[in-house]
């Protein structure tokens, strides 16, 4: 940034850079990062990054909004973790991996994005559901109007 960049900060009112709602998106991230540390409520989550496809990001134009969510680490069943990567990856997980290995299948994914307004005005990814799936061609119209299915 040089000297002469105007740089707007706004200490106003949030101003959300998606609306709610879903939108096609691609992951481009995944990092972890710690929440109360150094106290004995230290705890590891991770930002999962979404760059949601064909919305202008306000404050860099040219580029799509990125957009971010938060998962814990945990996997189980019901976690929301697992739920996103099973989004992600077309099914659902079954061994240990490393974050790398978890990013090497996540990455440059698409997904539809679930987003919501935080409670402090700012959009925020709230789910990860798989991506649209492209209509098949219908098949060709059958020879007799006998063989219509809706007959």
């Amino acid at each position: 940034m040089t000297a002469e960049t105007d740089l707007e900060l706004n200490f106003g009112t949030p101003v959300p850079k998606a609306e709610p709602g879903s939108y096609p998106a691609i992951c481009v991230g995944v990092t972890p990062f710690t929440i109360n540390e150094n106290t004995p409520e230290s705890k590891v989550l991770l930002r999962w990054e979404f760059s949601l496809d064909g919305i202008e990001d306000p404050d860099a134009p040219g580029f799509n909004v990125i957009l971010d969510g938060v998962t814990s680490t945990a996997t189980g069943p019901k976690s929301k973790m697992r739920a996103w990567v099973t989004s992600l990856i077309g099914h659902a997980p079954d061994e240990r991996i490393g974050l790398s290995e978890l990013r090497k299948q996540v990455v440059s994914k698409p997904a539809v994005v679930k987003v919501e307004i935080n409670e402090s005005g700012y959009s925020k990814v709230a789910d990860v559901l798989p991506p649209m799936r492209t209509p098949t061609k219908p098949k060709a119209a059958a020879e007799s109007p006998d063989e219509l299915p809706f007959s």
